[in-house]
């Protein structure tokens, strides 16, 4: 049976990370998915609704993410996240935080609230991988492990953005970079 609400979520992800938040109409989506856009009214009243849905999706991903790579060693955590820009890049997409940080200022208070909760158990992840690996002796940098965790997550969101005007090989030279930066 096909399951329109999940269709519609990860459709209206792929859109939010290829046009934009205020790109893309549920027009747009209900031609992509063949259904009247009442049916996505249905399941998303407004588009914020949607919206929501997205980052929560995000969030789940996120959460898979780290139950996949639990018994990993710290070095293989962080390649697993830098993986995950590496496919957003190779699909000419954005990350969810990039797409919706572009229309911030127009955004309802509670997508923002959505939003930074993704932001906050994403940084979480990384200043754990990065603790760890500092502690175990896997990683090496002089700054602050939040501060580090917050230099990685700009440098990937901005390299996966400027990889759209210079391709993939400056993407690639940014995420070694990244890399030896931390010696991993």
């Amino acid at each position: 049976m096909k399951d329109t609400k999940k269709e519609l979520i990860e459709l209206g992800d792929k859109y939010l990370k290829e046009r934009g938040f205020n790109a893309f109409s549920y027009h747009d989506m209900a031609r992509q998915v063949g259904v009247k856009t009442a049916a996505i009214h249905y399941h998303f009243p407004f588009k914020k609704d949607l919206a929501i849905a997205i980052i929560q999706y995000n969030i789940s991903e996120l959460d898979s993410l780290k139950q996949k790579v639990k018994a990993l060693s710290e070095s293989d955590k962080l390649r697993s996240l830098l993986d995950h820009f590496t496919d957003l890049q190779d699909d000419h997409l954005v990350c969810v935080q990039s797409a919706l940080l572009n229309d911030w200022n127009t955004l309802e208070p509670d997508i923002q609230r959505e939003l930074k909760r993704y932001n906050k158990d994403f940084l979480n992840f990384l200043q754990e991988i990065l603790q760890s690996g500092l502690s175990k002796g896997d990683f090496k940098f002089n700054e602050p492990v939040r501060t580090q965790a917050l230099l990685i997550l700009t440098n990937l969101m901005s390299a996966v953005q400027l990889s759209r005007i210079h391709g993939k090989e400056d993407f690639w030279t940014i995420r070694n970079a990244i890399l030896r930066s931390i010696r991993a």
